[in-house]
């Protein structure tokens, strides 16, 4: 590959050049790129090379870092005695050279080596040691490393509300390190992030296996806002890198010693670090060797004072006992009271019960948690066993399905369900909600949850489905506006890239009851539709920017392109083949406080055709935040809600789905949610009829109507022609419901 073919050109330049420190360096980045493809071979031979050659021209330092090298691929070998060897020689080698940073390292890493080996408590030991030099250099990238060891270590000794505590001083150092970030080629942060995303994941198992549910979602919460803010790439005040995982009182307690103590090593780190390397370079004064010799006694006396921190707060936290599990940082016990309240609010307002479902994917296993509105009764954790890994492949797979109209989805479907639902099928049973709120994470976005089958029913015929984001916090229980005035803007015509959309003009004609034509009975909304030409970003622009008489309802018709992490390729094709992209939608002037529902009728997602066209890479890499992340950003310019598509459906079926919503939540005053739902009961029992175009499913030799297998050929039922999932899946609720 590319660094393997750089370090190989960067050690002829070194060879030629005489510069051997440099060709070391080459040849041991060579071995490491060798031993990530998986040449083990290969790679120990450059390490070893760069070892002898250090050894006899008495390169300690190269000496030091070329045996981290080799105990690192040992270890991944599970020669952990080996390993342990090659990092014991290394730390003797940088105390010696005092090599402080490589000292770190090698104490960190023999501290992963005897958690290898079953040796918890020199895990401990070496994991404190590993700190207590970080601290000293005031490195992060140590510090987290040391403190996401302890906590690890912890956890494993049954210590969990210590290993929770140094755990966030782990994902908080993290956050700071990010923040520090800013500025800088926005590719470099989101690849600094992606490998350090298992310490968030962690923390909240650890939180929610503590029943802190509340802050385990916090916690979390800081990967879902950093996704939003990767898709709109938007500095704000709100920015997620300058967040930090909220302390409870006893951890903020403990946490300001911790602060006073580490300002004291840093500080005495670096004069010391200054003062050696001043001796290395041109001696010292003796002025300067009086200074060195307070600065080493300095030291000892805040290493002893660490250390007695370090003990003091393990018999501190193992008295707190269960107390600390439930014990809530003041701004946490005040978010779970206030959005319950808001919870119970709206389930009044409406006369129904609402709950809110936290789908969290972990490595292993799927976490569940139901929050109510009864704030007596606290949130419920449950587990799902299917692997990250294992979920992601179902879903893929239950995608394929659902895109097919003449496949059978519901065996995989209730697959699904039994792993997504099954583990909370009692608790919701005992609720009887109405409306669920999801928040959801990773792939499972691309997921329309209603499309899940329980052996019997979807989703769809039991509940509404919304998908919760923290943006909708502020707006979800706002009542909307008692009656609809909507604009609908459209694309019928082709434009460069992109196929003509002809059911486009009959979608917006069914909709619409044209304010300008007294002849026009047939739409369900009053407004004014703009169509193709008419459809410029000046009228957009005009349509939201409409005071006197505004349109709560912007329903729009056309390609809206997503591409993951990028808003300058993510866009809106407006007429005339013209695109209004993402970074002009958030820097220009597009206002959407009058904005009840955005609808979004022809979406296309990352998961899309085109993940598929590229060998799939597109697809492995998508995880649905881009969708999400453009429901943030309306509603984070006003819009209460939006109603968006997690694929096209190139049909009139969709005309007929959005004109039979709009007809029951303006006529039967509706909640969109439950609107939503019915609509998508009709399609699915054939209580709605159908298009002189409608769908005409291919029958298999033998098939039966009533045929339920996961990959058999779909036959709707007599009457019910859009029954299948394709037709009225793809639809999604984010925001304020109501």
């Amino acid at each position: 590959g590319a660094a393997r073919t750089h370090y190989q050109a960067a050690r002829k330049i070194a060879q030629e050049v005489g510069e051997w420190s440099t060709e070391a360096g080459a040849i041991m980045g060579l071995g490491n790129v060798l031993w990530l493809q998986g040449e083990d071979g290969a790679a120990e031979e450059y390490h070893t090379q760069v070892l002898k050659r250090a050894q006899e021209v008495g390169e300690r330092s190269m000496e030091a870092l070329s045996l981290m090298n080799l105990g690192n691929m040992s270890w991944w070998q599970g020669k952990y005695g080996a390993a342990r060897t090659h990092y014991q020689e290394a730390r003797k080698i940088a105390q010696e050279v005092r090599s402080r940073s490589t000292e770190a390292g090698a104490l960190s890493n023999l501290g992963v080596v005897s958690w290898s080996m079953g040796k918890y408590e020199a895990a401990r030991d070496y994991f404190e040691q590993s700190l207590a030099v970080a601290l000293e250099l005031g490195i992060p990238e140590n510090l987290w490393r040391a403190m996401k060891g302890l906590q690890e270590t912890h956890a494993f000794l049954l210590d969990r509300p210590l290993a929770i505590f140094f755990g966030k001083q782990a994902v908080n150092t993290i956050q700071g390190m990010r923040g520090n970030l800013i500025g800088i080629e926005r590719s470099i942060q989101q690849s600094f992030l992606r490998d350090k995303r298992y310490v968030y994941e962690q923390l909240t198992d650890l939180l929610i296996e503590e029943g802190r549910i509340w802050e385990a979602q916090q916690v979390l919460a800081m990967l879902k806002e950093e996704e939003y803010f990767d898709f709109i790439r938007r500095r704000s005040e709100a920015d997620p890198r300058d967040q930090q995982a909220v302390l409870t009182q006893t951890e903020q307690e403990w946490h300001a010693r911790y602060q006073v103590i580490q300002a004291r090593l840093v500080t005495l780190g670096r004069e010391y670090q200054r003062l050696t390397q001043k001796q290395k370079q041109a001696g010292l004064s003796e002025m300067d060797s009086i200074q060195l010799a307070k600065v080493n006694q300095d030291l000892r006396v805040a290493r002893q004072a660490f250390s007695q921190y370090l003990k003091d707060l393990q018999v501190a936290f193992a008295q707190l006992g269960g107390s600390e599990a439930v014990a809530f940082g003041e701004k946490d016990l005040k978010s779970l009271t206030a959005f319950q309240g808001t919870l119970q609010r709206i389930s009044q307002q409406v006369d129904q019960t609402i709950v809110l479902l936290h789908f969290l994917p972990m490595e292993d296993q799927l976490r569940l948690i139901l929050t109510t509105a009864n704030a007596a009764l606290p949130p419920i954790a449950r587990d799902s066993p299917i692997t990250r890994g294992d979920l992601n492949r179902l879903i893929f797979a239950y995608r394929e399905l659902l895109q097919n109209p003449r496949l059978d989805p519901r065996g995989k479907g209730h697959e699904l369900y039994q792993a997504i639902f099954g583990p909370i099928e009692n608790d919701l049973e005992e609720l009887k909600p109405k409306t669920l709120l999801v928040y959801l994470d990773g792939v499972l976005r691309y997921l329309p949850l209603a499309a899940l089958y329980d052996g019997e029913r979807y989703v769809a015929e039991r509940y509404g489905v919304v998908m919760y984001t923290t943006a909708a916090k502020a707006e979800i229980r706002i009542p909307p506006t008692p009656h609809w005035r909507v604009a609908g803007l459209g694309v019928s015509q082709g434009a460069p890239g992109f196929p003509p959309l002809p059911a486009v003009e009959a979608e917006l004609d069914g909709i619409i009851q044209e304010e300008t034509n007294a002849q026009d009975v047939q739409g369900v909304l009053p407004g004014q539709s703009f169509l193709n030409t008419s459809f410029t970003v000046d009228q957009f622009q005009k349509v939201l920017q409409e005071d006197i008489t505004p349109y709560p309802v912007i329903h729009v018709a056309s390609h809206f392109h997503f591409r993951p992490g990028s808003d300058t390729d993510s866009f809106l094709v407006v007429g005339g083949g013209q695109r209004l992209t993402l970074a002009e939608l958030q820097k220009g002037f597009y206002p959407m406080t009058h904005v009840d529902l955005l609808t979004l009728s022809a979406c296309e997602t990352g998961l899309g055709s085109e993940a598929h066209a590229h060998g799939g890479r597109a697809g492995k890499e998508a995880d649905g935040r881009e969708v999400e992340g453009f429901g943030v950003l309306v509603q984070q310019q006003g819009a209460k809600a939006v109603l968006a598509t997690l694929w096209k459906v190139a049909d009139r079926s969709t005309g007929e789905f959005m004109k039979a919503f709009y007809h029951l939540r303006q006529t039967e005053k509706l909640t969109k949610a439950e609107a939503l739902r019915r609509v998508q009961e009709q399609f699915i029992r054939g209580k709605h009829p159908p298009s002189p175009e409608g769908p005409t499913p291919i029958r298999a030799p033998g098939s039966e109507e009533n045929n339920s297998e996961g990959t058999g050929t779909f036959v709707p039922p007599s009457g019910a022609p859009y029954a299948h999932p394709y037709y009225w899946a793809p639809f999604i609720l984010m925001g304020n419901f109501l």
